[in-house]
């Protein structure tokens, strides 16, 4: 009915139950055929205190009696830790209040789904030319909370999403029959987080269209937005160039953007900040208006098309030879992990990186029986200090005696880097991405050094351990 879990130091530790299955696993026997085990698979959260990429160990039994951790009450509707408050709205938006310290911003009307028709192929999004957009600002879903509120709080916002059908048969149009497409969106606050995670599940039943998740900011006055991109953050004007009167294109500037797991738009006077960090999706918009600047994060594209023949309102010409690819249409339920981080000042100053490390690459949890080991019951492994300084690679060097860290600095500043490694260091050098070796690293303790970065630059340093 229940887990105990308890910490290095013997200090029982809080748990979250979300739910118990009763299932099979399978076990290798010492005789050699595997063999089959019930058992009952658990789903909980704990908050757990890790050193930098490395482990600690936990203490864990059943009990036959509920968990008695009770979290404080609050209002059906409302989710809130020490640095974050969301309160959700009867159409399923959300507004969101963070603060630290002295700095405060509220941002509302968080979570609006646009959908759009969409008669592009698989590269270019093109609305048909007699659109329908459908957006959930008239929606009345289900709003509910889910679990005890220990640890991490959860508010869940059920869609019934009516969704057009697809196209007409001459890809000029939305059809006018529609269809239901549930949403689910899970709202996750975590004990201690200045990160608002959403799981968003959406059963997609129709065809040829466009949905979009959109982040409304406030901010008013902004020109351009920042994202990550392989080995920097590129910021690029939100509005595209305007075509020259006169000039010809044969296709429209998008209006989207890429990005490698996060993309941050700031206020104009650099106040504030909203980092919108996601797994899996690469492609944003910041439609710039005279009240706010709004984020409009790509969820899904469903085409029918490689190339889109002349139905594209995008292109002059037409977009290659048509080729069908039904399974472009994505029927079928997807999911999304997306995290909203507030923060104060431009993203170069405000530990966004980290920040989306930390979502993007979530610890794991493995079980084991008690056993005898050479290891430490808790350890610290490579720890890398320093604003703006980004962990690319770590691994052994190709002729396998050495360590390679490959950092890179995407910021215009200079970045100063500190490591702290987990074994000693005979000698540190920078290299070269092909680890030929460079210039001398002066190593300030047995397992600790600096370097310096130069902005926009990627650095590979070569470490040669004491022992390897």
């Amino acid at each position: 009915r229940s887990i105990r879990l308890r910490g290095l130091e013997g200090e029982e530790i809080p748990v979250q139950i979300h739910d118990v299955q009763q299932t099979t696993t399978a076990i290798a026997l010492a005789s050699g055929p595997r063999g089959v085990l019930d058992v009952y698979r658990v789903r909980a959260s704990f908050r757990a205190v890790l050193p930098s990429m490395g482990y600690t160990t936990c203490f864990l039994k059943t009990d036959l009696n509920p968990n008695r951790w009770k979290a404080a009450a609050k209002p059906p509707n409302i989710i809130e830790n020490e640095y974050l408050r969301v309160v959700v709205n009867p159409n399923g938006t959300f507004d969101m209040t963070a603060r630290t310290g002295d700095w405060q911003e509220t941002f509302a009307g968080l979570g609006l789904f646009i959908d759009s028709g969409d008669n592009g192929d698989g590269y270019t999004f093109s609305p048909p030319p007699f659109n329908r957009v459908v957006s959930s600002v008239g929606a009345h879903p289900r709003i509910a909370k889910v679990g005890t509120g220990v640890c991490l709080q959860q508010l869940r916002i059920e869609y019934d999403f009516e969704l057009p059908i697809g196209l007409d048969d001459a890809r000029q149009r939305r059809r006018d029959e529609t269809i239901v497409c549930p949403i689910t969106v899970d709202l996750i606050l975590r004990e201690g987080s200045q990160r608002l995670e959403i799981a968003v599940t959406i059963d997609n039943r129709v065809k040829d269209h466009r949905l979009q998740m959109r982040f409304p900011t406030g901010f008013r006055g902004v020109t351009q937005a920042s994202s990550a991109m392989q080995f920097d953050v590129v910021t690029r004007a939100v509005n595209p160039e305007p075509i020259t009167p006169g000039d010809w294109w044969v296709e429209d500037p998008p209006d989207t953007f890429p990005m490698h797991g996060w993309m941050d738009v700031s206020a104009a006077d650099a106040s504030s900040g909203l980092c919108v960090i996601a797994h899996g999706l690469h492609e944003f918009a910041v439609a710039a208006h005279d009240e706010s600047a709004d984020v409009s994060l790509t969820l899904l594209r469903a085409v029918g098309y490689l190339g889109a023949r002349r139905d594209p309102t995008t292109i002059i010409g037409g977009a290659g030879p048509g080729i069908p690819t039904p399974e472009a249409q994505l029927q079928q339920t997807l999911h999304y992990r997306i995290a909203l981080y507030p923060h104060s000042g431009a993203w170069a100053s405000a530990d966004v990186w980290q920040q989306a490390h930390e979502f993007l690459n979530p610890p794991r949890v493995v079980t084991s029986v008690p056993h005898s080991g050479e290891h430490d019951p808790r350890q610290r492994g490579l720890q890398i200090s320093g604003d703006n300084v980004v962990l690319s690679s770590l691994k052994q060097s190709e002729d396998g005696q050495a360590l390679i860290i490959r950092l890179y600095n995407p910021s215009l500043e200079v970045a100063t880097a500190t490591l702290t490694l987990p074994i000693d260091i005979a000698t540190a050098h920078t290299a070269t991405l092909q680890e030929q070796i460079l210039e001398v690293l002066r190593i300030e303790e047995q397992r600790r050094l600096k370097c310096d970065i130069p902005a926009k630059t990627i650095m590979t340093l070569h470490i040669q351990p004491k022992s390897m």
